[in-house]
């Protein structure tokens, strides 16, 4: 099982590569568990690239190591981009 996590690391760092910032993503949540350091490193770039759900896996991930004011910076993106919509403003 892990070879098979490792090509899809491998898949995702290459898509990344051609500019998917969706792989980012995606390699970050393969990340997550084993190796959760690298993980927030891939969401925070995937974030910086405009995958606004990779804030919300930042934010779990700094929780969970008890870096509670980078993730209440992160939840807070969060919230900042989940506001407008909860008032009706899905055009963001």
């Amino acid at each position: 099982m892990e070879g098979r996590r490792d090509d899809a690391v491998e898949a995702y760092r290459q898509a990344a590569a051609q500019g998917d910032s969706v792989s980012l993503y995606n390699m970050g949540l393969l990340l997550r568990n084993s190796a959760p350091d690298q993980a927030a490193e891939t969401f925070r770039d995937a974030a910086d690239a405009g995958v606004a759900a990779a804030y919300d896996q930042l934010g779990g991930i700094y929780l969970a190591q008890d870096r509670l004011e980078e993730a209440e910076a992160a939840f807070g993106v969060v919230e900042h981009l989940v506001r407008p919509a909860k008032a009706g403003h899905y055009d963001i």
